[in-house]
């Protein structure tokens, strides 16, 4: 922080913005736990939203290189709601789940791409999680006939509270947490591709609104790809190997006093490039670039 110059002018100013923001900002020497600890009676809804654009290009004088670049554009929407009851005499709670949302759209040079239809198929399914007191889930009753495993289920309820730290934070520090997302890509393998790394989530405020102490962070996202798949092709054998890194700027608001992320943006960026370590028969196959960028938003409302 820039120090003021000498003469009283300075330091009559400096005390009335002080007095003015001393209501607004909350004890940001203290540290404090970002817990979402699941209030009795209350109804929140989750909506996460991601969106983006990538590109595939082939290296100049390459074999293949007279492909065209392929756009693919992606649009994604889950949302779901968690009504919660009353706490047992064991410190239990149970809440409520139903998933309101499952769209999603891929789309490669403007025209449809076949996509695992599994969040249309969670529309209108009921769930229901036990936690305790300190918000940790200690179970989660799926429905037998839904084809999904609970496992899915739970990393789907988690990435809600995946960027926040898992620690007591205080104003200006910053909490290291893993990373990971599963990202379908096209013509790579069967099932979505591993994306892992770790989140660095900053405290960078905390302020009083209207409906209770408002927690600000920073968050900065570095991952890395790394997969290879072996396919057998009419012409021979053929290893597919991508490499690349993931990385991402955003923000986040939670409300202390409510147990709940109100709001977060993210901006990734994805850069990668796949090879053919092996390749036998003809014609070779050319490595080829993986560029574009996805915004993922998540929105909490009660």
């Amino acid at each position: 922080m820039r120090k003021p110059g000498p003469g009283w002018s300075a330091i009559v100013f400096c005390s009335l913005l002080c007095t003015l923001f001393a209501d607004q900002v909350i004890a940001q020497s203290d540290k404090i736990s970002i817990r979402f600890v699941p209030i009795p009676n209350q109804t929140v809804r989750f909506t996460i939203t991601s969106q983006g654009e990538m590109e595939i290009s082939y290296p100049v004088n390459a074999p293949g290189s007279e492909i065209k670049p392929m756009k693919m554009t992606i649009k994604s929407v889950l949302g779901l709601s968690q009504k919660t009851g009353q706490f047992d005499q064991q410190g239990h709670i149970e809440a409520d789940i139903t998933y309101e949302i499952g769209e999603s759209q891929f789309l490669m040079d403007g025209s449809p791409f076949p996509l695992d239809e599994s969040g249309k198929r969670l529309i209108g399914k009921k769930f229901k999680a036990i936690y305790d007191r300190k918000g940790e889930l200690l179970d989660l009753k799926v429905p037998d006939d839904l084809g999904i495993s609970t496992e899915i289920i739970k990393k789907t309820m988690q990435s809600f509270y995946a960027s926040m730290p898992q620690e007591p934070i205080g104003f200006g520090e910053t909490a290291i947490s893993p990373a990971s997302i599963d990202f379908p890509i096209p013509g790579f393998g069967e099932g979505p591709t591993k994306i892992q790394g770790e989140t660095r989530t900053k405290l960078t405020a905390i302020e009083k609104e209207a409906n209770g102490r408002i927690a600000k962070f920073g968050i900065i996202t570095d991952m890395q790809i790394a997969k290879t798949i072996e396919m057998e092709l009419p012409t021979g054998n053929l290893t597919m190997k991508m490499d690349g890194k993931v990385t991402g700027t955003g923000t986040a608001r939670v409300n202390l006093d409510r147990g709940v992320p109100m709001q977060s943006e993210t901006i990734m960026n994805i850069d990668a490039k796949t090879t053919m370590p092996t390749q036998t028969g003809d014609p070779q196959l050319p490595g080829m670039s993986l560029k574009g960028a996805m915004k993922v938003t998540i929105l909490a409302t009660n």
